[in-house]
């Protein structure tokens, strides 16, 4: 189960049929890992450790010249949270706690619009 308070993201190697995920809290390996590689999914929260997800966010957009795919996934509920997250690039914000059953299908159907 992914926490809210930390950054997932997820790689599939050539040929891989699973993903592999790594999970960071701060904002300086964070920020290595990003631009170490290509990732196909960021599953970002609200608070990050050191880094906010708005900031993360907005610093993604500054620095890739395509935005990696970012799914917010947070207790944060309000519009205006929901809001800027997507027309900062976001491709869903998911509210939790839900059901990891639940959470496993967005982020399938999510993968699915990726890949077409």
């Amino acid at each position: 189960m992914f926490r809210s308070n930390s950054l997932s993201v997820s790689k599939c190697p050539a040929g891989a049929a699973r993903h592999l995920i790594q999970e960071l809290y701060a904002a300086a390996p964070l920020f290595r890992a990003l631009r170490a590689s290509a990732w196909d999914l960021a599953i970002v929260g609200w608070h990050l450790g050191d880094v906010d997800g708005r900031d993360l966010l907005r610093w993604m957009r500054a620095t890739f010249p395509v935005l990696p795919p970012v799914v917010f996934f947070t207790a944060h509920n309000t519009a205006d949270d929901i809001v800027f997250a997507l027309e900062n690039g976001a491709l869903d914000y998911i509210v939790g706690p839900i059901p990891v059953m639940v959470l496993r299908a967005r982020l399938k159907a999510i993968a699915r619009r990726i890949a077409a």
